[in-house]
């Protein structure tokens, strides 16, 4: 079933559209399953690099995941377990610190 939803996505990319100075980004929050249970990003992943795309892998671990060891290790891994899935080069990126209260912000900090 995964190979229909690849196929349909290959078709919505027209090959007129790709310019090489131009910057794509594509987002796929909350979807982890996608880059570690499935072969659909990598798939995807694949496919744009036969293009001749030049492809980069940003992973945001909300900050949450800072306050307990035990969520923080399992961020991650996840993060991991995503970098070696995909086979890019990937950048970690702690996105929400804004919202951490003054306690955990100190204890983050520390």
């Amino acid at each position: 079933m995964h190979r229909y939803y690849v196929s349909m996505i290959y078709g919505c990319i027209p090959k007129r559209l790709i310019h090489p100075r131009i910057l794509y980004n594509s987002v796929c929050t909350g979807q982890i399953e996608l880059y570690t249970h499935l072969p659909i990003m990598k798939q995807i992943v694949d496919r744009l690099q036969k293009w001749d795309f030049r492809l980069c892998g940003v992973f945001l671990l909300d900050s949450q995941f800072l306050v307990e060891t035990s969520k923080f290790f399992a961020g991650a891994m996840t993060a991991l377990s995503a970098m070696v899935s995909l086979e890019l080069p990937h950048v970690n990126v702690l996105s929400k610190m804004d919202l951490l209260d003054k306690k955990d912000r100190q204890e983050v900090e520390r």
